[in-house]
Order: structure tokens, then sequence, then C-alpha cells
């Protein structure tokens, strides 16, 4: 499940930490904090950039082999029955989600704030769901078992695949460093006189 499902708790956490940073009660940023931000931005942007890159090859693995898109749907299906428990219908919470947010796209109207606690709530609840069923043993051996198969599909298709996760994996290691030393300043900043 590395690069399938790492990738995407990275890139949530750090989409958090942009959002708690920029939610920080106005501070006075230093010229150093300033400058590591915008260097953590870069940074974020590139590993963002490399991930899509290697979505569009596994996408493209992936619906290239009806072999792989019946394991797909087996742990899809597999993690929704998994995550359909004490009357949790995850079917039904993804297709509320999804209405809501395209009913505000169509009419570009603003929801209202229980229109958004609700959303939120909902969206919530689904993550943990989510990340209860992503550490059950079935799920994590189906999906281990998937992602193998469609990266010997993408490595096959696409050579050049393998520096592209070389890639991805500093960036990521690179971006916990960076969001590791922007924390640090913030708090010693923030504990400063």
């Amino acid at each position: 499940m590395k690069f399938l499902l790492k990738p995407l708790f990275l890139a949530l956490s750090l989409t958090a930490f942009s959002l708690n940073v920029q939610a920080q009660p106005q501070m006075q940023l230093s010229a150093e904090q300033q400058q590591m931000l915008m260097q953590l931005q870069q940074v974020q942007a590139g590993f963002l950039q490399s991930q899509q890159e290697l979505q569009a090859f596994q996408g493209e693995a992936i619906e290239s082999s009806s072999d792989l898109q019946k394991m797909r749907d087996d742990l899809r299906n597999k993690m929704t029955q998994k995550m359909n428990v004490d009357g949790y219908n995850a079917e039904a919470e993804i297709a509320k989600l999804n209405e809501v947010i395209q009913a505000y796209e169509k009419t570009g109207a603003e929801p209202s704030t229980d229109v958004i606690a609700d959303f939120q709530q909902r969206q919530q609840r689904l993550q943990q769901k989510q990340a209860q069923v992503i550490q059950d043993p079935e799920i994590q051996t189906l999906a281990q078992t998937f992602e193998t198969a469609v990266m010997k599909v993408v490595k096959q298709k696409h050579p050049e695949s393998t520096e592209l996760l070389k890639r991805i994996d500093e960036q990521g290691e690179n971006l916990q460093q960076l969001r590791k030393q922007v924390q640090a300043s913030m708090a010693a900043g923030a504990s400063a006189p």
C-alpha cells in the first residue's frame, strides 16, 4: 500500500498542516519563517505533481487490465462491506457528500453554516471509517496484492516510473523534514516574548 495509500495520507496531513499554519492567529513571521514556508509550499507542489503523474500511470494500468479492474472492485467492495457496520452505510454517505458538492457547484451558491457543518461531520465520519478499515489485516493484504500488481504493470508500461517512485520517496521525506522545521520554528516564535 506504499504508493497507493501512503501518499494520500501524507498529502492529506500536509494539507491539514498548511491549513493549520494559515489558521494560526496572525503572528509576525520572520524572514526565515517566510522562506521556510515558501520552500515547504514549493516542495509540496512538486510532490503533488509527482503524485498526479504516478496516479495517471496507475489509472492507465488499471484501465488497461480487466484483472486489475476486478482486483480494484473486489478491494473497494470488501472495504465498503467492512465499513458498513453498526448501521453505517458508506455508499449512502458518499452519495450524500457528492450530492451536496454537485448541488453547490451547479448553482454557485454558498452553503449555509448548517450545511457545511453537516458535510464536515459526514466527511469526518467517512474518513474515520476508512482509516479503521485500512488497518484491517485482510484489507491490508488485498491492498498490498493489488498495489503490487498495479505497479508491475506501471513499470512495464512506463520504465521511467522507477525514477518517479524514487523522486516521490525523496520529496515525501523532504516534506516531512521541512514540516518539522516549520513547526519547530513556529513553536519557537510563538513562545518568544
